[in-house]
């Protein structure tokens, strides 16, 4: 099997991983991309992440989204001033918080950060 059915083959069985989350868990998997991107110094991943997070939130929510939207414009740009610790940090902290919030605790128990996220989400 040559390397472009091996692409293949992982972009579908992404693909159907990513159809399979809840819209929580779709949450958790950006912060884990993001944390792979700032591990690899990729700015593109770790930006295109922000922009992600940024567009799933909801303002009709108050307070909380606004500051949301700043902690990741900040961190955004710190990524891309080559600061990846900044938004490493950022990404992490906020990993565990919504794990928490959202109650996965059980199913990211012993789930590492960015676990073979260079490979799949390349194209990110």
């Amino acid at each position: 099997m040559g390397p472009v059915a091996l692409k293949m083959i992982k972009s579908a069985f992404l693909k159907e991983e990513v159809m399979g989350l809840s819209k929580e868990e779709l949450i958790i998997k950006l912060y884990d991309i993001g944390i792979a991107g700032c591990m690899g110094k990729d700015r593109d991943k770790v930006s295109k992440v922000f922009a992600g997070l940024i567009d799933s939130l909801n303002f009709d929510y108050g307070e909380i989204p606004a500051r949301l939207f700043r902690l990741y414009q900040y961190a955004m740009g710190e990524a891309r001033k080559g600061n990846f610790g900044e938004a490493l940090n950022v990404l992490q902290e906020l990993r565990e918080t919504w794990i928490k919030t959202f109650k996965l605790e059980e199913k990211y128990k012993y789930q590492e950060y960015g676990e073979g996220e260079e490979e799949t989400n390349k194209d990110l």
